[in-house]
C-alpha cells in the first residue's frame, strides 16, 4: 500500500491530524508520532471526515477482526457473512428498503 486514506466521524481528531504543527498539548506527541509514521510508511496519507453511517461496514469488520486470532494482520479473503449482513443492513436502512 502506498496511498492511504484514514476516515473518521470524529472531526476534532481529523482536524488535529490534518495540522502539521502541534502545540504543547498533552496529545501533541501522539499526533507527531502518527504523522511521522504515516509520512515514512506511505507515499500519501490523507485524513478526512465521514459521517458515522458511512463507517458501519468498517466498524463491523474491525469488531470481527478483533475477535479473531491476534497474529492476523492483513485481510486477504472475502468478507465474512456477518460483516456482509451488516453492510446490507446499513444499505437497507440508508435507502429505506430491504435488499434481496
Amino acid at each position: 500500500m502506498k496511498n492511504v486514506e484514514v476516515e473518521s466521524n470524529y472531526q476534532t481528531l481529523i482536524k488535529a491530524l490534518q495540522c502539521s504543527v502541534y502545540d504543547r498539548a498533552p496529545e501533541g506527541i501522539l499526533f507527531t508520532e502518527i504523522w511521522d509514521f504515516a509520512r515514512l510508511s506511505f507515499s500519501a496519507c490523507m485524513f478526512s471526515t465521514a459521517p458515522k453511517a458511512c463507517n458501519n461496514l468498517v466498524h463491523a469488520l474491525a469488531a470481527f477482526g478483533a475477535s479473531q486470532q491476534a497474529d492476523l494482520h492483513l485481510w486477504l479473503e472475502d468478507l465474512p457473512d456477518k460483516v456482509l449482513v451488516q453492510r446490507d443492513s446499513a444499505l437497507a436502512t440508508e435507502y429505506g428498503k430491504v435488499l434481496y
